[in-house]
């Protein structure tokens, strides 16, 4: 990678990005590179107004995306396809299944997160292209030590408490800005990460290289350290293989084709997601209404189990899954009170409380620790169930 000549004219990346064309001193077949001034690493440039100093202007065959910081990527002849941070590869929903073509790795239960190597740096990325480096600063001094000088990696970030991935302790760690208490959580909580492809090393791309290769080379490239690791994998059974993850705590899997290249920001079918999923069955104790073309509805369910003490505790709503015949056949059933039947009701405006005598099925990846349901969906009604059936036990 060249220099072609800096620059101190000054770009404005959206008046950039609508405007196809050549940058100085590039030629056809390269994608130039703008170091700039005044880049946040949390915003992408060419969707904020104002202006940014050009400080060095690089070609390099195109397709070449070189690990750094603070980069906008200009193809000549087009308009910008994309910067230094890259969105991640993406699956689609499927069932467990065998095939000797694929391979088959654990679904950890994380954020996903893209790691950028170089120039004596480490950001941390998250799949909205936000930099989330300064929540995880043992991560990054981790990385320093496990990963490549000069890389791009893919991975998911996770809190490992005895043994098994915590959600809940993750997103504490998420909604967390202040400076002392990320230092201090990063004690209390530590976070960890896990590899499972490489997308550049020593400014090569490898995003075109079948996955089994990429396998090779990032377990060839990483050094071992107690907060990086690299995601094993099998080749083949998948569905022992899934039934052996869930049992050991894992979100389920994510089966992929063996020769797939990398494609960034692509929900592709060569990756394919099996999450391992709960069906409870919960009493509706209120319903808040919904929204825009809803408005006149219901939006989602409030939903509870009972206790050992017959108390009806409040559990979680599930707003995805009803349709709009849904939404009416069970307005028209619900009988409205006055007082919330639920012993712990939900501290919120705008809910309407109705007598606890109809349950729903439910779908959902996980009770939390604090006792909520995790990504509920609306299933169906349970006519032929009694609401005292529905137990806080069978959550477990």
């Amino acid at each position: 990678m060249k220099t072609c000549r800096p620059s101190s004219k000054k770009f404005s990346p959206g008046r950039l990005r609508r405007h196809p064309g050549s940058g100085p001193g590039c030629t056809p077949g390269t994608v130039c590179l703008f170091r700039t001034q005044g880049w946040q690493a949390s915003c992408r440039p060419w969707r904020r107004r104002g202006q940014f100093t050009v400080k060095e202007i690089y070609t390099l065959p195109d397709g070449e995306i070189p690990p750094g910081s603070n980069l906008l990527i200009l193809s000549c002849g087009r308009t910008i396809q994309e910067m230094l941070f890259i969105r991640p590869m993406l699956a689609v929903a499927g069932t467990p299944f065998s095939d000797d073509a694929w391979f088959f790795e654990p679904k950890v239960d994380g954020t996903r997160c893209i790691v950028h190597r170089g120039e004596g740096r480490t950001v941390l990325q998250n799949r909205r292209l936000v930099s989330v480096t300064h929540r995880y600063p043992e991560l990054a001094r981790a990385l320093d030590i496990a990963a490549p000088e000069r890389c791009v990696l893919d991975g998911e970030i996770t809190v490992i408490s005895g043994g098994m991935s915590r959600f809940s302790s993750l997103q504490e760690r998420e909604l967390v800005d202040d400076p002392l208490r990320i230092e201090a959580l990063s004690r209390a909580l530590p976070a960890s990460i896990i590899l499972f492809d490489i997308l550049s090393l020593d400014g090569r791309s490898l995003m075109q290289l079948p996955l089994e290769e990429r396998k090779v080379l990032l377990s060839a490239s990483t050094r071992g350290h107690s907060q990086v690791a690299v995601a094993g994998y099998v080749r083949g059974d998948g569905e022992l293989f899934y039934k052996a993850a869930v049992s050991r705590g894992f979100e389920g899997m994510v089966a992929k084709r063996r020769d797939s290249p990398y494609q960034p920001g692509v929900r592709s079918r060569d990756w394919v997601k099996c999450k391992k999923e709960m069906t409870l069955d919960l009493v509706i104790g209120g319903y808040t209404r919904g929204r825009g073309e809803r408005g006149a509805t219901l939006g989602s369910l409030l939903l509870g189990a009972y206790d050992a003490d017959t108390s009806l505790v409040y559990v979680g709503k599930a707003g995805s899954g009803i349709s709009r015949e849904d939404a009416a056949r069970i307005l028209v059933r619900l009988r409205p009170v006055g007082d919330p039947p639920f012993s712990n009701p939900p501290q919120e405006p705008g809910i309407t409380w109705v007598a606890p005598d109809m349950v729903a099925m439910v779908r959902a990846l996980e009770v939390t620790p604090n006792g909520r349901l995790r990504a509920p969906v609306f299933l169906r009604l349970r006519p032929d169930k009694s609401p005292g059936e529905c137990l806080l036990s069978a959550l477990g």
